[in-house]
């Protein structure tokens, strides 16, 4: 079973082909469905659907048994509809779309329909990842052989490299930061920049700190629309969260 942290790099991968997708739901009285919309890669979607049933399948074996579950996501029929329901009620991204009704030949009500969507998916999916880590105080390593590129001094960073130090995060807290505001200078949007920067500051000073994840979250959730340019640095970034 892999780990929230892995989940959260897996859903990462996709955020570029899928950054302008969402997560379509509509549910009530004609049953409950859930499709990703709006993205012409195929097989982007097919690997969201597929790791979204290991989130969901993580989060019942976490749980222990559908009991242990919040009400809203116990006896999904799914394991992917469990994951999509977490997004829905965890996420904070949710947004609520029309309401209709139903109504038999007779004219009779039938129940209401219900809708709603979750825009960028995959880095919502991320995010959710990454704080259902915090809660289980997983080891911050992302899954499997990963070698990240980044420029500027120090530029390598090896993640289950041979050597497996464990300080290589550590010695490179500085330039990681400054990687991150060079990114935000070259390629973030020019009315996003001067947010970007402030929330990038207040993680730098609290390395360390127990604040440090809630200012991670805080960046996170404010660069989700354009998470996929500051994804090569998001594993280095994540290692510096207290374990």
């Amino acid at each position: 079973m892999p780990t929230w942290l892995e989940l959260e790099t897996r859903f990462l991968e996709l955020e570029e082909q899928l950054r302008g997708a969402r997560l379509d739901y509509q549910g009530g009285a004609a049953g409950e469905y859930w499709r990703v919309a709006a993205s012409f890669d195929r097989l982007a979607r097919s690997r969201f659907e597929a790791i979204s049933k290991l989130a969901g399948r993580k989060l019942l074996a976490d749980a222990g048994d559908e009991s242990g579950l919040p009400a809203g996501l116990q006896h999904a029929p799914d394991d992917g509809t469990r994951w999509y329901r977490a997004m829905k009620l965890q996420s904070g991204h949710y947004e609520h779309g029309f309401v209709g009704f139903q109504t038999n030949e007779d004219g009779s009500d039938a129940g209401s329909i219900t809708t709603g969507h979750i825009y960028s998916p995959a880095a919502v999916a991320a995010t959710l990842c990454l704080e259902l880590s915090t809660m289980k105080n997983e080891a911050s390593t992302p899954a499997g052989p990963l070698t990240i590129h980044v420029g500027g001094v120090n530029t390598r960073v090896n993640l289950h490299s041979n050597d497996n130090s464990t300080n290589t995060y550590i010695a490179s807290e500085v330039t990681v930061f400054e990687n991150l505001r060079s990114i935000v200078a070259e390629h973030a949007p020019a009315e996003l920049k001067a947010e970007f920067l402030e929330r990038i500051q207040s993680m730098e000073q609290s390395v360390g700190k127990p604040t440090f994840t809630s200012r991670y979250n805080d960046f996170i959730q404010s660069a989700a629309n354009h998470i996929a340019i500051f994804t090569p640095l998001l594993p280095a970034l994540s290692a510096l969260l207290p374990t």
